[in-house]
């Protein structure tokens, strides 16, 4: 049996069921816009003031490991050198590798010293320290980090696929953590596909350590 409605019903169910829908489309959009204002606020920060730091807020950055964590602490590390290595270029027009003799030690800590800087870049006046000391420390002219045992970090320009990016390297970092880094990050693990990848020193049963390498800025 049909039921007819009033038209005056009708009206509203049809003005109910288009409100929800306007709600529900302002929300989806509302999320996906609030990673690009997000990401649109730390360029215009890094264009107004490269001197002032700025953290990276990265989509993955608290996806699948726990706040305070090794995994965590280098995940935001990995953002703050891919925010660095963006402040350099707007600064100097040049990736840090391309003021450099090319060593990856030095296409890193030229982030914090100008020293590592090859001539004439090296005689540039108002150097900035784009890295946090608190984060990372100064060996000589080799960055070190301290997740697990500590180690190396370094960086060099690398190409794939016909594309090429700026790789940052962690090395000798434990492989439970760069696991939780490589999930959270590509959402899954595999030690050779996706933005991190591993590198073993010795076979994948035996290894506790590995080098984590990450695919930062492209060039």
């Amino acid at each position: 049996m049909l039921v007819a409605f009033p038209a005056k019903k009708l009206n509203n169910v049809r003005s109910e069921k288009g409100h929800m829908k306007r709600m529900k489309f302002s929300k989806i959009f509302g999320s996906n816009l609030g990673v690009a204002y997000d990401e649109l606020a730390l360029v215009s920060a890094l264009v107004a003031g490269v001197g002032a730091f700025a953290m990276v807020s990265m989509p993955w950055d608290k996806m699948g490991v726990g706040s305070g964590s090794p995994a965590q602490s280098m995940i935001d590390q990995l953002a703050i050198i891919e925010t660095a290595n963006l402040a350099f270029h707007d600064r100097y027009r040049l990736w840090p590798h391309e003021v450099t003799d090319g060593t990856p030690t030095r296409n890193i800590s030229v982030l914090s010293d100008q020293t590592a800087m090859k001539f004439p870049y090296s005689a540039m006046r108002n150097f900035e320290q784009l890295l946090p000391t608190e984060e990372f420390e100064l060996s000589g002219k080799t960055l070190q980090h301290s997740i697990g045992q500590g180690g190396r970090v370094t960086q060099q320009a690398v190409s794939e696929a016909g594309e090429r990016y700026i790789e940052v390297t962690f090395e000798d970092v434990p492989l439970i953590t760069a696991r939780k880094i490589d999930e959270s990050i590509d959402g899954y693990y595999d030690p050779e596909i996706g933005r991190v990848s591993l590198s073993f020193q010795e076979s994948i049963v035996d290894a506790e350590t590995v080098d984590l390498h990450y695919r930062a800025n492209r060039l």
